[in-house]
C-alpha cells in the first residue's frame, strides 16, 4: 500500500542547493550520508552501542531504506527555496550513491524517483492547512498520515486547478463521506426503493409509484409532477442504481436502454438515471442519446450530483430504515 513521507533535508530548515534539480534527473535524496560509513544498508542492523555518533545520527534516517517502498510519495518541504515544496514519487530501491555524486559532499542515499508535483508554496490557497502544518513538523523522515489529501491536491494541481479554497475542500470530503454511507446503508436495490422515494418525497414529490422488480417496465421509479403552472401531469420515470467506482460505458448503456424500453409503457415524458457511480468519462452516451432522440429526454445523474442533493436536502430527509423484504 502507497505511503507518504516528509524528507528534511537539514534540522534548521535552510534550503540545501541541488535537491529539486537531482529529483528533476530522477534522484531523490536525503541528507546524513557524506562518507562511506554512512551508507545505510552497513549498519541497518547493528545494535545503537556499537554505532559511531556520525552513524547515530545518520540512523534517524533508517527509514529511507527500510519503510520507505516504490510508489511512496516523498514530500520535500523549503526547496527548492524556504517558500516551497515538491513531491515525487519513488520508482526504484535504495542507493548509496559515490562520492563524485554527492552534493556539497553529503545526500549520498538516494532513491530513483519522478516528479509529481512542481514545486509550489506552502502557503498556497490550494493546500490544506494540516498538510502545511505537518510539513512545519521537526524531524528528519517523518510519514505522513493524510495520504488522501496529497494524493487529492497533487491530481487538483495537475490538472490545472487554479482557485481550490477550504469550503469546496470540504465539499468534496463531505461527498466521499456521505457516499460511502449510502452504499454501506442502501446497497443493490434497497437503493431504489427506499432512499430514492425519500430523496424524491424531500424534494416536495409526494406521488410516487415504486415499480421496482419484474413489473417495472424499465422504471424502478416513477415521479408525477402536477402543479397549475403545467397543461397536465407530468410523469418521470426513473432508473436507479447502486455502484461503486466508474460506470463502465456497457453499464451506463444497459441502464439507458431499460429506461427507454419502458417509455411507453411507463408514459414517461422525461427520464431519469440516478447511480452512485461515477459518470464523468461515460455521460457522453446520454449526451448523444438527447441529441437524437428529443422526445425522450434522459437526465444524468452520478455520484457527485446526487451528494450535492443529499447534501442540500438532508435536514428534509427522512431517512427510512429497509425493509427485510427489500
Amino acid at each position: 500500500m502507497r505511503r507518504a513521507w516528509i524528507v528534511k533535508t537539514t534540522d534548521d530548515g535552510v534550503p540545501v542547493p541541488g535537491i529539486y534539480e537531482s529529483a528533476t534527473k530522477g534522484l531523490a535524496r536525503i541528507g546524513w550520508s557524506s562518507t562511506d560509513e554512512l551508507n545505510l544498508r552497513l549498519f541497518n542492523s547493528t545494535p545503537s552501542h556499537a554505532l559511531t555518533d556520525d552513524q547515530k545520527k545518520a540512523s534517524r534516517c533508517r527509514r529511507f531504506l527500510t519503510d520507505i517502498t516504490r510508489d511512496d510519495l516523498l514530500v520535500y518541504p523549503r526547496q527548492p527555496d524556504y517558500a516551497r515544496f515538491f513531491v515525487c514519487q519513488v520508482v526504484g530501491d535504495y542507493d548509496y550513491l559515490p562520492a563524485h555524486l554527492s552534493l556539497d559532499g553529503d545526500f549520498r542515499s538516494a532513491r530513483k524517483c519522478d516528479v509529481v508535483l512542481q514545486p509550489m508554496t506552502i502557503d498556497d490557497p490550494r493546500v490544506p492547512q494540516l498538510l502545511a502544518a505537518r510539513m512545519r513538523l521537526p524531524g528528519r523522515l517523518n510519514e505522513l498520515y493524510d495520504l488522501q489529501l496529497l494524493e487529492d491536491l497533487i491530481d487538483r494541481i495537475n490538472a490545472g486547478v487554479t482557485e481550490d479554497p477550504p469550503s469546496a475542500r470540504i465539499r468534496r470530503r463531505m461527498r466521499k463521506e456521505i457516499l460511502t454511507s449510502i452504499r454501506a446503508e442502501y446497497p443493490n436495490k434497497v437503493f431504489t426503493t427506499t432512499l430514492l422515494p425519500a430523496l424524491f418525497r424531500a424534494l416536495g414529490h409526494e406521488n410516487i409509484d415504486i415499480q421496482e422488480g419484474a413489473g417495472e417496465a424499465g422504471s424502478d421509479v416513477v415521479v408525477s409532477i402536477a402543479s397549475p403552472l403545467l397543461p397536465r401531469e407530468l410523469r418521470i420515470g426513473v432508473q436507479g442504481f447502486a455502484y461503486e467506482g466508474e460506470v463502465a460505458s456497457a453499464e451506463l448503456a444497459r441502464k439507458l436502454e431499460q429506461l427507454l424500453r419502458g417509455w411507453t409503457a411507463n408514459q414517461l415524458d422525461f427520464g431519469l438515471l440516478l447511480t452512485t457511480g461515477d459518470c464523468s468519462k461515460t455521460r457522453w452516451l446520454v449526451d448523444k442519446h438527447n441529441k437524437d432522440n428529443a422526445s425522450q429526454l434522459v437526465q444524468l445523474m452520478d455520484a457527485v450530483e446526487l451528494a450535492d442533493l443529499v447534501l442540500e436536502h438532508f435536514e428534509s430527509l427522512t431517512i427510512i430504515r429497509p425493509t427485510e423484504q427489500a
